[in-house]
């Protein structure tokens, strides 16, 4: 079991709860339950007059969904990113991602176009839509966009075991759908 000591949303510091670390961990503990933005508004307004890319509430996002799995916070993080700079692809992507964790896979589906629109050439977009379909079900739109992925990096091992997948599941709910 490991245990939060520090974090900003650069960096973050894990110890591993043992008897050796248990008086830093007992000092330093942070609990991110009820996590509050302290930065002010106006660092957010002056990021987005300087057009600065909004890396820091990127990672926070990240940190929060991939690390401390706390979806809603990772989205209020995504929303300064994104006021920041509307059309950071990063932004998407990870929004994505976020809402597909939730479950919301109309929001999903809605954020990763956005990401396939600000960054055409980038495989990732077209494959999270792929998978987004799959998961609701919708194995053609879901092949559509394997295969878009595929064209734009053809050597994506995934992509491909994807496409082979969905392959499958195709034929097996034509199979249970047949008299």
């Amino acid at each position: 079991d490991w245990k939060l000591v520090y974090f900003d949303r650069g960096s973050f510091v894990f110890l591993k709860d043992n008897e050796d670390n248990r008086e830093l961990i007992d000092r330093y503990r942070i609990s991110l339950e009820d996590f509050q933005d302290t930065a002010p508004q106006e660092n957010l307004i002056k990021a987005k007059r300087l057009e600065a890319y909004p890396e820091n509430y990127i990672l926070g996002a990240r940190f929060f969904i991939k690390v401390m799995n706390m979806p809603l916070i990772a989205l209020a993080e995504l929303d300064k990113a994104e006021f920041v700079n509307p059309d950071a692809y990063e932004v998407h992507q990870l929004r994505g991602y976020t809402y597909f964790k939730m479950g919301d896979y109309s929001k999903a589906l809605e954020s990763f176009k956005k990401a396939a629109r600000l960054a055409p050439d980038m495989a990732e977009s077209y494959m999270n839509l792929g998978s987004t379909y799959g998961r609701m079900g919708l194995y053609d739109e879901a092949l559509r966009f394997y295969k878009e992925a595929l064209s734009i990096d053809p050597r994506n091992k995934r992509v491909k075991e994807f496409i082979k997948k969905v392959e499958e599941l195709k034929s097996y709910q034509a199979m249970s759908s047949s008299p």
